[in-house]
């Protein structure tokens, strides 16, 4: 159930804003955060005039890599060459995919349990109540 709630939040509030302070609630962001971000390697066609078909009825030449990246879609799988697995938080997987090669990694993102989960509390606050400590990291 909560696989189903996380993925449901996840696509119903897309691009609103929500997604990381979920993360941050659901203590998970480390899991999400400290992974690869990727690009694809194959190369696309290229052309905006390309007319969707292939072989000798394409009226463009088609890259090689591209027309392995449309077999592997009409065999049931992503043009990334198969279909990330979820897990119980409903993070993608995608890793088998960098294996293979059909992806590639371009950047590790990297979150800090110890600091990140907390901010810093401002530094007038602190000022008004002696009391307050900063949280670490800070």
């Amino acid at each position: 159930l909560r696989k189903i709630i996380r993925m449901e939040r996840r696509s119903e509030f897309a691009f609103e804003g929500l997604r990381y302070r979920d993360l941050l609630r659901w203590r998970i962001a480390e899991k999400s955060h400290n992974k690869s971000m990727y690009y694809l390697s194959r190369a696309w066609s290229g052309s905006a005039n390309w007319n969707g078909l292939t072989g000798s009825e394409s009226n463009i030449e088609l890259p090689s890599d591209f027309i392995s990246i449309l077999k592997n879609w009409d065999d049931g799988n992503f043009p990334i060459g198969g279909i990330p697995s979820i897990d119980e938080d409903g993070l993608p997987n995608l890793s088998p995919m960098e294996t293979a090669g059909y992806i590639i990694t371009f950047y590790k993102m990297s979150f800090d349990p110890k600091k990140n989960y907390l901010w810093p509390i401002p530094a007038n606050d602190i000022l008004v109540n002696d009391k307050l400590i900063q949280n670490p990291g800070y």
